[in-house]
């Protein structure tokens, strides 16, 4: 199956390539970001702001930064590398037999994202022991901890298409990954409410729903909450699935006309 044959061999590239440096990025990142917002935590003597108790419903700051900061990983190496995968074959000489070959393309793109989703599980598994080190509790909800991942990997998949789509029509990366995919992290409500985000953004953040499946997840795995219903569940699975409709319907002509530039 082309899914797991594109995602075996971007796994064996990137432990090969950059094994270490992959190790100690996510180390690092992980690893310091709780340590900030548990040292800050501490200082502030273990107590939390009134906007941040009726934005969460709670007071367990630690555990909404060891869940936010495992996600933020996730969403970080989904949008940055699945994004750039036709750049990628662009700059390695191989967009052309890409372009050329009549393959799945929802399969291809399904690989590189299933091989983010295993890389950057050490954020996951860093988060979770890290957590258990500051005393977080948990009271795991499986059925709502799959919706909500079903949602998040959803939006991921279709914006991640969306961004690809455009680095190869600008022939350019780093516009997007260094504005675009930091907006999107910030208005994902990783480490602080999105309640206390300006009226732009919090209307921004109705348009690209991640903080849905962050708040589901987030939910699920700290109170043992499940889907609250179905129409609030599927509003935000929506404009996931309009994404991924969007980016493969776009893809063909953005190939064709990254195929006639690239051999003209």
């Amino acid at each position: 199956m082309i899914l797991f044959s594109v995602c075996r061999k971007n796994l064996i590239s990137s432990l090969r390539g950059e094994y270490v440096d992959f190790i100690i990025s996510r180390f690092t990142f992980t690893f310091f970001t709780m340590a900030t917002g548990f040292v800050l935590y501490k200082l502030g003597g273990g107590r939390v702001s009134q906007v941040f108790q009726e934005s969460t419903g709670g007071n367990n700051y630690l555990g909404f930064m060891v869940v936010g900061t495992a996600l933020y990983g996730t969403t970080h190496g989904i949008l940055l590398n699945v994004s750039r995968t036709l750049m990628t074959e662009r700059r390695e000489g191989t967009l052309d037999s890409i372009l050329m070959i009549p393959f799945s393309r929802w399969q291809y793109y399904g690989g590189n994202q299933l091989n983010q989703i295993i890389l950057t599980s050490l954020d996951i598994i860093l988060a979770c022991v890290l957590s258990l080190i500051l005393g977080v509790q948990f009271d795991l909800n499986a059925a709502g901890l799959a919706a909500g991942f079903f949602q998040f990997f959803i939006t991921l998949y279709g914006l991640a298409l969306l961004l690809s789509l455009l680095m190869i029509s600008l022939k350019d990366t780093f516009f997007i990954q260094n504005t675009i995919i930091p907006i999107i992290l910030l208005i994902g409500g990783y480490i602080f409410p999105i309640e206390v985000l300006p009226g732009f953004l919090r209307f921004l953040s109705e348009i690209v729903p991640i903080h849905y499946g962050v708040f589901l997840i987030r939910s699920a795995v700290l109170e043992g909450g499940g889907v609250v219903g179905w129409a609030p569940y599927l509003k935000s699975l929506i404009p996931g699935l309009i994404f991924l409709c969007m980016g493969f319907g776009l893809l063909p002509v953005i190939e064709r006309k990254a195929l006639e530039e690239y051999l003209s």
